[in-house]
């Protein structure tokens, strides 16, 4: 693990500078300053390489579209930015209060009707760590959730010292527990994570493209690998698994938070098999909303050139995803 990073120091700067910003101006012109910061972020020599690989992928996904790829990618710059705000805002304050439009409550209640608690699987969106928390625990559902020791702004020594328990300071106040998996402690999160199902509890897992195990399949003209951690966990237990999505509306500007149905999940297939078909249902549910919200969506740096093979399952990759709850990761 590196000590410090380029990375970390342009976030650094970047929290000092926005930080007057989220204590002063209000949140209703958050969008407007954030989309102008963004052109001058773009800018520099981390933001370019990022801009080159988010269009690359934008054109494939979308090769007769007209929109405008640097527009997109503005789009995209600047909402990482107005997340940054919206942690600011709540860390200093406490008072952040976004309009939360939720949908699908009764797919979470009739899961845990059944008596087998419930798996949220929160897909990757610009807002989503802000919005999905926020949301579920003012809607009385705070989870036990899923994270890497290193979850936050930086996966450096430095990040996790200076910077990261200022992205948990927000996170850590609406949710109902943090699961963390260190290197070796693995099989105790997988434990955790099992006791709160069988006592009928909601689980939360944000989907990724890294984990022990994943699944590679055809996404919009590329390929997008997927952890399958929530769906192993979701085969071994029972639990439903519900995909959630977190995206601002363009037209009103509030934020729809929408738990879907849970996805079929087979016990009686072989693990590998459920896994892929549970992928395959899950980037169903999934594309509409990023050909509808691309600029939102946080996973196009993860797509990759398609090959011949449409299906690919990977094996452990790390010592850190190793072991019996390895697979968890996702």
């Amino acid at each position: 693990m590196p000590v410090i990073a380029h990375r970390d120091l342009n976030i650094l700067f970047s929290l000092l500078g926005l930080a007057p910003v989220a204590l002063i101006v209000s949140e209703r012109r958050w969008p407007s300053l954030c989309s102008a910061l963004a052109r001058f972020t773009l800018l520099g020599r981390v933001g370019r390489r990022r801009r080159k690989s988010i269009q690359g992928r934008l054109r494939t996904a979308f090769p007769h579209n007209n929109a405008s790829f640097d527009a997109l990618c503005r789009e995209f710059e600047a909402h990482q930015l107005e997340l940054r705000l919206q942690i600011l805002r709540n860390v200093f304050q406490h008072s952040w209060q976004p309009q939360i439009n939720i949908q699908g409550v009764s797919h979470l209640e009739a899961a845990l009707a059944a008596g087998r608690g419930a798996i949220l699987w929160i897909s990757r969106f610009a807002f989503t760590d802000t919005i999905w928390k926020f949301g579920l625990h003012n809607a009385g559902y705070p989870t036990v959730h899923l994270a890497r020791s290193m979850h936050g702004f930086s996966p450096t020594k430095f990040g996790q010292r200076w910077l990261n328990p200022i992205y948990l300071g927000f996170e850590n106040r609406f949710l109902g527990e943090r699961v963390v998996i260190h290197e070796h402690t693995s099989t105790v999160a997988l434990r955790r994570l099992c006791t709160v199902l069988a006592n009928n509890g909601v689980v939360s897992i944000t989907v990724y493209s890294w984990g022990a195990q994943a699944v590679e399949a055809p996404f919009l003209g590329s390929r997008i690998r997927i952890g399958t951690g929530a769906p192993g966990l979701a085969w071994k237990t029972g639990a439903p698994l519900l995909p959630v999505f977190a995206i601002r509306n363009a037209e009103t500007g509030r934020f729809d938070l929408l738990i879907d149905e849970p996805l079929q999940i087979n016990q009686t297939a072989p693990k590998s098999e459920a896994e892929k078909s549970i992928v395959t249902q899950y980037l169903t549910r999934l594309e509409p909303h990023v050909v509808a919200n691309p600029g939102q969506w946080l996973e196009w740096p993860s797509l990759r050139k398609c090959r011949q093979a449409s299906w690919l399952l990977f094996q452990p990759l790390a010592p850190l995803t190793s072991g019996i709850g390895g697979w968890l990761l996702s």
